[in-house]
């Protein structure tokens, strides 16, 4: 019985001694925050170093020691070399979507030393960014870290991250936030990269951050042009009209005159349509037929097209185009006569939606004007009919069937103007 009370006392001792541990481990962590911030507030830099040290060091331990806490320390020391190479280590990882280091978890708390950082730090404007380049500029840094120190703070006043979901799955892209300094930021970058090709900043600062920023520019000089020779998705609706000329028109007669209905995707310079037009009067003038105004006959067009974007601009666009194409004139007999086709689109914007930002879609009303031509072939067997009388008297004799065919080549000549609705 005493072995079991004295085993009991043993393990209560233990337990006492492992929680006073790790209650002396946090108030050593306190202890070490409380003595950085007053001898930041003091000047006294070593001591201030010696607590920055002892929480860095117990970062893996559960120090409580943020990455804009160590810069802001070494800032307030003047210890420039170090402030700078944790900020550019910071802003990498923040700029550049192909480096993905292994980050130590940090613990946060709210304390007097985060108390006195965030009354030390203001939201970054220029003004600001210019009196922090000016520190450093008058340090003993090198003249690299100084360009990098500029064009990486002048970063933080254009750029950010836009969140998107992919699923449940939170994403994030990098994106131009506000360009009322994105100029002097380009300037800045492009110089950088042209003095140190070398850097590892140069290269993701290349890749994809001054094209980003360039693009911006280059929207913010001409809104549009960014938009021109892009992809986009239009509807029209029109008025068509037009007539046959080839050999066939000598036995056949179309004449088109109603309404067409088109929608068209682009990719790139690639554009992709489809029509619906409705009302083409056909007739043969080799005999006596129904005209297709009939209500037992249809009489339609439809096809697709594909075209290439050879002139874009602001107020006018010419996309030339093939395909291939059917109609249907039952009056006629002809069911789903197909067709190769060519013509041009002339598009007139007549209004255009103001773009925000270079990736903001933007739509636009605009005029069509459209020449269409289809080629195809018409084919028919017909008897004609000869009476025959006599020379002398004129009676009746009989009738003679001459058993003919109607054929030839024609074109179908097609002009449509209407409205439709872009997004680009």
């Amino acid at each position: 019985m005493k072995k079991i009370v004295l085993y009991l006392l043993v393990l209560l001792a233990v337990s006492v001694f492992a929680e006073g541990e790790q209650v002396s481990k946090k108030e050593l962590f306190d202890r070490a925050r409380d003595v950085l911030k007053e001898s930041l507030e003091s000047g006294d830099y070593d001591k201030a170093g010696q607590a920055l040290e002892y929480l860095q060091e117990n970062i893996s331990n559960g120090a409580p020691l943020t990455v804009n806490e160590e810069y802001y320390a070494y800032m307030g020391m003047h210890r420039y070399e170090d402030a700078l190479r944790v900020y550019f280590e910071g802003r990498r990882v923040y700029l550049d979507v192909n480096y993905h280091p292994d980050v130590q978890k940090r613990v946060i708390v709210e304390d007097g030393l985060s108390l006195y950082f965030s009354k030390l730090v203001v939201n970054l404007t220029k003004a600001s960014a210019d009196s922090l380049m000016q520190i450093i500029e008058a340090s003993e840094v090198s003249q690299e870290s100084k360009d990098l120190y500029g064009t990486l703070l002048y970063s933080e006043l254009v750029i950010g991250h836009q969140l998107f979901y992919v699923g449940n799955e939170v994403m994030y892209a990098l994106d131009i936030w506000d360009d009322t300094y994105v100029e002097p930021f380009l300037a800045r970058a492009k110089d950088f990269v042209q003095k140190y090709p070398g850097s590892i900043h140069s290269e993701y600062l290349n890749c994809s951050i001054i094209p980003m920023a360039q693009k911006q520019v280059d929207f913010m000089a001409n809104p549009l042009e960014h938009k021109f020779y892009t992809g986009g998705y239009g509807i029209y609706a029109s008025l068509w009209w037009g007539g046959i000329t080839g050999d066939a028109a000598d036995y056949i007669q179309m004449d088109m005159g109603s309404y067409m209905l088109e929608f068209e995707i682009q990719f790139w310079r690639f554009n992709f349509g489809v029509f619906y037009a409705d009302g083409i009067e056909g007739k043969r003038k080799y005999r006596r037929d129904l005209v297709s105004e009939s209500p037992d006959y249809e009489s339609y067009s439809d096809g697709f097209t594909a075209g290439f974007d050879v002139f874009d601009s602001k107020y006018i666009k010419v996309v030339p185009f093939i395909g291939l194409g059917s109609t249907t004139i039952d009056v006629l007999d002809i069911d789903a006569h197909k067709h190769f086709l060519l013509g041009t689109n002339v598009d007139l914007r007549l209004w255009t939606s103001k773009a925000e930002r270079a990736n903001s879609p933007i739509a636009s009303v605009q005029l069509r004007l459209k020449y269409m031509a289809k080629f195809s072939s018409y084919k028919d067997s017909y008897v004609n009919v000869e009476q025959i009388y006599d020379e002398e008297d004129g009676h009746y004799i009989g009738r003679e069937d001459h058993h003919l065919t109607a054929s030839g080549d024609y074109v179908n000549h097609a002009f449509s103007i209407g409205l439709g609705l872009y997004w680009w």
